[in-house]
């Protein structure tokens, strides 16, 4: 037998910061490969999160709706949501959402960037 010693430390740290809503209000990720087999398309992201009060909420976009398009522009990841949205801040775009197995177009206010 051959005498060890072991040295183990578990660490873990959680924080909550306030994060900006950004000018569209939500929270997003990437579709799944089972939405995608749901819906057709590989074009969209998926809203996991909409900020009470914001531009989304306001639109009536809900949480597990696809967004497809803004203004015409296909969205897909964070970089094309940005750019569909760059330079828009306070004017109204078309957000077209896939809800339910159907396209919807809804009107969007889009905020200010930087805005809490």
């Amino acid at each position: 037998m051959v005498p060890y010693t072991v040295h183990r430390s578990d660490q873990m740290a959680a924080y909550w910061v306030k994060v900006k809503t950004g000018v569209v209000g939500i929270h997003y990720k990437s579709l799944t490969p089972d939405i995608v087999q749901k819906i057709g398309t590989n074009k969209g992201i998926l809203v996991t999160a909409v900020v009470r009060d914001g531009p989304a909420f306001h639109a009536d976009i809900l949480r597990n709706d696809v967004i497809s398009k803004i203004d015409g522009t296909f969205v897909h990841d964070s970089q094309t949501l940005q750019y569909a949205t760059s330079g828009k801040s306070g004017q109204d775009v078309d957000f077209t959402i896939l809800r339910n197995n159907q396209e919807i177009v809804k009107k969007v206010r889009l905020g200010t960037q930087g805005v809490e």
